[in-house]
């Protein structure tokens, strides 16, 4: 047909990437953004507890879960949030135990949640019993980021 996306016959309006009808021949999708997934007008966003903007004055993330508690806690309070994505990090220099530190707030999500744990069985923590923990609190537990990100991706 000669019909543009707003059914005018011979109209310019054309979809941007995010399947919005413009009535702008130029348009170059100044009304549509990719989100962290790639997706054209998506609203999945990864916020980074470790950036500096967090850990100025306090410890990083992984050695004291608190912001990371009362993030988990926000998300689940949230209609906007379809899933959580989540390092931890075992090792020296990490929590002692950050299945007990975060498993509280992690089996009172709503959604899922998907934790990459990044370690080795040879860690202090024991990553084989952080893995149970973790998954015992209702996370699906990955031992990469790739792999969680995409189980994260797909929900």
């Amino acid at each position: 047909t000669c019909l543009d996306c707003a059914g005018i016959a011979f109209g310019t309006s054309t979809l941007d990437d995010c399947n919005i009808c413009v009535d702008d021949p130029t348009n170059n999708n100044d009304t549509c953004e990719q989100d962290c997934l790639g997706v054209w007008g998506g609203d999945a966003e990864v916020i980074d507890l470790g950036d500096d903007i967090y850990t100025r004055g306090r410890p990083h993330p992984m050695i004291d879960a608190r912001l990371r508690v009362e993030r988990l806690r926000e998300a689940g309070r949230s209609d906007d949030v379809g899933a959580v994505l989540l390092d931890v990090v075992l090792g020296h220099g990490a929590a002692q135990n950050p299945a007990a530190d975060l498993g509280p707030a992690v089996s009172d999500l709503p959604m899922p949640v998907h934790i990459a744990l990044i370690g080795t069985a040879d860690d202090p923590q024991g990553r084989d019993s952080q893995a149970e923990a973790l998954a015992a609190a209702g996370a699906s537990v990955y031992l990469s980021n790739a792999a969680a990100a995409r189980a994260a991706g797909q929900t």
